[in-house]
């Protein structure tokens, strides 16, 4: 390690009351570190729908009144979703389906 961070580690050791270790110090920030770390780096299945309908709603706000409904509803899939080029390689989509072309399921 560098200088700087073995510094910041040996502040952070000698501020808790009982004085870790370099290692033991060490363990319990990666400890700390991973306990804070999202799992999978997936969202659960009710905050994907929560964020749906919240960007829906801003949609809707913003969507031109005077386009017909079906123009509307397309607009809108596509601002959600966003363009198809984009969506093979976004890290929040769940892409486990296969499909025998081999591509992933179109959200």
């Amino acid at each position: 390690m560098q200088p700087d961070p073995l510094k910041r580690l040996d502040d952070w050791c000698a501020s808790q009351e009982d004085k870790p270790t370099r290692p033991e110090g060490l363990r319990r920030l990666f400890e700390i570190g991973l306990g804070h770390a999202p799992k999978r780096g997936r969202l659960t299945h009710a905050a994907r729908a929560h964020a749906s309908a919240l960007a829906g709603e801003v949609v809707d706000q913003l969507n031109d009144a005077s386009a017909p409904p079906e123009e509307q509803a397309k607009r809108k899939r596509k601002l959600i979703h966003g363009p198809r080029e984009f969506r093979d390689v976004r890290q929040d989509q769940h892409h486990t389906d296969a499909r025998p072309s081999g591509k992933p399921k179109r959200p």
